[in-house]
C-alpha cells in the first residue's frame, strides 16, 4: 500500500446521523450521492487504496458505495481496518450478514489494530488509518465524538480533510 494513493474515510454511526438507520430518507440518499461523487473525484485524481473502519453507519455507507464503483475502477482496492476480531460480536446478525458481504469484496483479510477488544482500541485502529493515508473522507457535524478526535488527529498530522456535515444534506 502507498499512503500517498490512499483514502480514508471515518464518520457518523448510525444513532449520530439525521436519519437514523433509514437508508429509504432521502438525507440518506444525498450522503450516499455525494460520497460516490467525491470517491469518484478521488480515485480520478489517483487515489488507488480506500481503508475503512467498518463501523455502524457512515463507514457501512462508503465501503458499499464503493463497492458499486469497483467495476469502473477495478485498480482501487478495499482494506477493512477492524478495531479487534470481534468488532461485529455485539451486532444484530443482519448488521454481521453486511459487514461479511463488504469483506468478500477486500483484496486481503481485514487489518486488526488490537487481538481483543480494550479501551482505547478504536483510538489505535483510527491513528493507524490517519498515519497510512493521504487524505481523509469525513462525514463529521462538528461535534465531540471519536469522528472529531480523528478528524483533529489527521489535521495534525497534515492529511488533508474531505468533510461532509450529516447536517446539511437537507431533506
Amino acid at each position: 500500500m502507498q499512503k500517498k494513493g490512499t483514502l480514508f474515510v471515518t464518520g457518523h454511526r448510525w444513532h449520530k446521523l439525521p436519519f437514523g438507520t433509514d437508508e429509504s430518507d432521502l438525507r440518506c440518499k444525498a450522503l450516499v450521492g455525494v460520497v460516490t461523487r467525491t470517491l469518484t473525484e478521488q480515485i480520478e485524481a489517483g487515489i488507488s487504496h480506500v481503508i475503512c473502519g467498518m463501523a455502524l453507519g457512515f463507514d457501512t455507507l462508503v465501503a458499499e458505495a464503493f463497492i458499486r464503483l469497483q467495476a469502473a475502477y477495478p485498480h482501487v482496492t478495499l482494506e477493512a481496518a477492524l478495531i479487534c476480531p470481534e468488532q461485529s460480536g455485539k451486532w444484530q446478525p443482519s448488521q454481521r450478514q453486511r459487514l461479511e458481504r463488504i469483506l468478500e469484496f477486500c483484496l486481503s483479510p481485514p487489518t486488526i489494530t488490537s487481538p481483543v477488544y480494550v479501551t482505547g482500541c478504536e483510538i489505535a485502529r483510527n491513528r493507524y488509518m490517519v498515519d497510512n493515508s493521504r487524505i481523509l473522507l469525513a462525514c463529521w457535524d462538528g461535534s465531540p465524538s471519536g469522528t472529531g478526535n480523528t478528524v483533529r488527529y489527521a489535521m495534525e498530522k497534515r492529511v488533508p480533510v474531505i468533510q461532509i456535515n450529516p447536517m446539511d444534506l437537507g431533506k
